[in-house]
């Protein structure tokens, strides 16, 4: 007979489990704080910026300076997580502008590429003098904010630190400089882009547990940011941490694919098998077509879909040339056959939808109920959104 390997006692188990030694991280990963009233934390990267806001509507003031002063006027108060300075990311070049790679393909330079001169800690002190002036925190986001770990699937070819020990002289370059300029001892550190992995299976927790940090959560984190082994598995976690809905679907969204002979699902089928989801649907009659509004409809129903329009800048507006995001800067677009494409007409540029339209639509291309379709408009999306 087959050799059977023979199991230990529940007794026996336990006995092993107390003679093992568990290391417990004093670090701690902050994501949510408990509070007697609804209340919102809010965190700011990336700074300080001398450059002003894009666009400018605050007479050429610094960004920083612009949201220390809007916080203030509401008594309220923001936690910044600063970098040093990223000038030592050259020799570089720009990415696609509105790509992760905008600020350069190889390293991350704040505020813009070419200008790293007018951020971080190191080259805008008043900055960080009036932030403390104001009552607000400071903390890590890492002197050069350098990737600690390599993940080409989020990242590309950007470069990341190459272990335990050049983490920890970075963070430890911006704590000093930090410390010795205001004698502000930090506390609190996010990753750089979140990533927590580096070489020799170490990870943020190893670092951040060498200074003395927690562990600032992004409002993003929960798995949704790291890939699983499966777009099904993603959801699955990001659900688990409390993430309830999904936006525009079938829009920008991965669905059932191959892998060699296997079938996988995406987010879009995902978002179907778990039953409390809710989710958007750009009813223009555009994105999707009346068949597809029907289907998340009977599947979904009025309480789980939201009506979005997802409009740009030409919402209401007739045919015509126009501009998706900054008036000046921004994509071209025309706008014709009621939606938002590209010049080349490859692919729809956004919706110019009005919410009559999302209603009108429901009724009379997918056959909804006016009732539900007013819910879907209205009531749904309020609720979601904690109303």
């Amino acid at each position: 007979m087959p050799f059977v390997k023979k199991t230990a006692s529940p007794a026996e188990e336990r006995r092993r489990a107390e003679k093992t030694q568990v290391w417990l991280s004093p670090v701690r990963r902050i994501e949510r704080l408990a509070a007697e009233e609804r209340i919102c934390a809010m965190t700011f990267d990336d700074g300080p910026c001398r450059l002003p806001a894009c666009p400018d509507r605050f007479r050429g003031k610094p960004l920083t300076l612009v949201l220390a002063e809007l916080l203030e006027r509401y008594g309220a108060r923001g936690t910044f997580l600063v970098v040093g300075d990223t000038s030592g990311g050259y020799p570089d070049k720009p990415g696609k502008p509105g790509s992760p790679f905008w600020n350069g393909t190889a390293y991350d330079h704040f505020p813009d590429f070419g200008r790293d001169d007018q951020g971080g800690a190191a080259n805008c002190p008043e900055l960080i003098s009036r932030l403390l002036a104001g009552g607000h925190e400071i903390a890590s986001h890492g002197y050069a904010h350098r990737l600690f770990g390599r993940k080409a699937l989020l990242h590309g070819g950007r470069r990341c630190l190459p272990d335990l020990e050049a983490a920890e002289a970075d963070l430890r370059l911006l704590h000093k400089t930090v410390e010795d300029g205001w004698g502000y001892p930090m506390r609190l550190c996010r990753p750089p882009r979140g990533e927590d992995g580096m070489k020799g299976g170490f990870t943020s927790y190893d670092v951040f547990a060498l200074m003395g940090y927690q562990y600032l959560s992004a409002g993003f984190d929960g798995a949704c940011r790291l890939p699983g082994r499966s777009y099904q598995a993603e959801v699955e976690a990001a659900w688990k941490a409390g993430y309830t809905h999904v936006t525009h679907l079938y829009s920008g969204m991965s669905s059932l694919h191959r892998k060699n002979a296997y079938r996988y699902i995406g987010v879009l089928e995902s978002a179907y098998l778990i039953d409390d989801m809710t989710v958007e649907i750009i009813a223009d009659g555009k994105h999707l077509p009346a068949e597809l509004l029907r289907f998340v409809y009977k599947f979904k129903g009025p309480d789980r879909t939201a009506l979005i329009t997802d409009s740009m800048r030409g919402a209401g507006m007739p045919d015509g040339p126009s501009v998706l995001g900054h008036y000046e800067k921004g994509l071209p677009v025309v706008i014709e056959e009621e939606v938002a494409k590209l010049p080349d007409r490859t692919s729809f540029a956004g919706s110019v939808a009005t919410t009559d339209r999302l209603v009108r639509n429901m009724v009379q291309m997918a056959k909804v109920p006016l009732t539900d379709a007013i819910r879907m408009a209205a009531a749904t999306p309020a609720r979601i959104m904690g109303f």
